[in-house]
């Protein structure tokens, strides 16, 4: 399906305007019994001599966010990436690492409240492991991590932040074994967090809930996950006439 979404006009779901996609055929121009097979211009240069800048993904910049909508939602390829055409250019949103990034923000802009468990959660860990959480327990509760050491390399954790509420597992199985220093704790958890709680690559996405995770996507200031991935990569309408021979 073809979703055209413009910021000037908000709609119901039963609203919205899917058009079947029966395929490219050029400008006014059907399909004929004598248009099976055509040539494509070949230059001298081998393929693999050709340059690949075309696929602008990731810079060790930051990468901006994308262009403004109104946009073009074309569809999902590989149960992973979202197809998306804006102006003269065609993007390629991968589904995971943009609601991971959309999801890691979320977490780290929320104020810390803390939700105290009704039932503690007891876990294990290595010795050099709770000599680690001992160091992090204050950077820890200020992160709205409430723990109690019961010895012995047994731990209790007592209190979460709300953001994290049905979380509570995924923050067990990183303290442990943490990751990071004490100054990046919170980053590498939420990353971590973030990442598990994503879309997945494989889940197919409706139009719908396409067309909302790239309104997101399209906001985000830095288009990198939490693991530094690009989260999309473009090719523009010229690049593209002029892998196919066009001008």
């Amino acid at each position: 399906s073809i979703y055209n979404y413009s910021s000037s006009r908000e709609s119901s779901p039963a609203q919205r305007d899917f058009a079947p996609f029966a395929g490219f055929t050029g400008k006014g121009r059907k399909p004929t019994a004598q248009s099976t097979s055509f040539e494509i211009p070949v230059k001298s240069e081998s393929f693999t001599e050709r340059k690949t800048d075309y696929l602008k993904a990731a810079e060790p910049a930051d990468i901006p966010a994308l262009e403004a909508p109104p946009f073009r939602y074309l569809g999902q390829v590989f149960n992973l990436f979202l197809i998306v055409e804006a102006g003269e250019t065609i993007y390629f949103i991968d589904q995971h690492a943009s609601h991971e990034k959309i999801l890691f923000n979320e977490l780290m802009e929320n104020s810390i409240s803390v939700q105290e468990l009704l039932v503690p959660l007891i876990f294990t860990v290595e010795k050099e492991n709770s000599a680690e959480l001992r160091n992090f327990r204050n950077e820890l509760e200020n992160m709205g991590v409430i723990l109690k050491d019961l010895d012995n390399g047994r731990w209790a954790l007592q209190g979460i932040p709300a953001s994290c509420t049905g979380r509570e597992n995924i923050i067990v199985e990183f303290l442990k074994a943490p990751k990071g220093t004490v100054k990046d704790l919170k980053t590498a958890l939420y990353a971590d967090m973030a990442c598990k709680s994503a879309i997945k690559d494989g889940e197919v996405l409706d139009p719908v809930t396409a067309v909302e995770l790239i309104k997101k996507t399209m906001k985000l200031k830095n288009a990198r996950c939490p693991h530094g991935r690009p989260v999309w990569f473009q090719i523009s309408r010229p690049e593209l006439f002029n892998l196919v021979g066009r001008t």
